[in-house]
């Protein structure tokens, strides 16, 4: 039968792991708490960092959820000047309304992961591509068909490659 953890079933074991978080050397948490400090350093090791990978994961989708509900609420405002603005007629302030309400369902979507961000690259003009086009076509010089074929394939390529985070390395083009 396996070991239980002498921390894990500490009457104070949150006090011993708040303890742990502040970077209170073990040694006096052992002393602190009338443990051994192998004990603690066996729970930090075997127990501990999955408990404060956990907690750290929580944190970050507590933090995600906060600035969520921050850009909702900046949103309803935004709208609520809108609607004022219209009403009053007020071009120049209903075109200001209409500027943030856009930048901020734009932020919406993206941290609700609905709108990625790409980035669009010229691969026609990087000077490696300048060089690999002319070694192939420099080493097809013996085969006139089939450099004809690879100069007539490269007129028709797209000379724009799309890619965003999500691609993992792989692009695909743009017509």
């Amino acid at each position: 039968m396996p070991r239980v953890c002498t921390i894990c079933s500490h009457p104070e074991r949150a006090k011993i792991e708040a303890a742990l978080v502040q970077a209170e050397p073990n040694l006096r948490i052992a002393a602190r708490f009338r443990v051994h400090e192998s004990v603690i350093r066996r729970h930090v090791k075997e127990h501990f960092h999955a408990t404060l990978a956990r907690a750290r994961d929580a944190l970050e989708i507590t933090r995600g959820d906060e600035l969520l509900d921050q850009v909702k609420t900046v949103l309803a405002k935004t709208w609520v000047l809108l609607a004022r603005a219209e009403a009053n007629q007020d071009d120049d302030r209903t075109l200001k309304a209409l500027a943030g309400l856009d930048s901020r369902l734009t932020l919406l979507a993206k941290l609700m992961g609905e709108l990625r961000e790409q980035h669009v690259y010229n691969i026609l003009v990087l000077p490696e591509w300048q060089r690999l086009k002319g070694q192939v076509l420099q080493a097809l010089i013996p085969h006139p068909e089939a450099r004809a074929a690879v100069i007539a394939a490269l007129a028709e390529s797209p000379a724009i490659v799309v890619g965003d985070d999500t691609d993992n390395g792989e692009t695909s083009a743009r017509h």
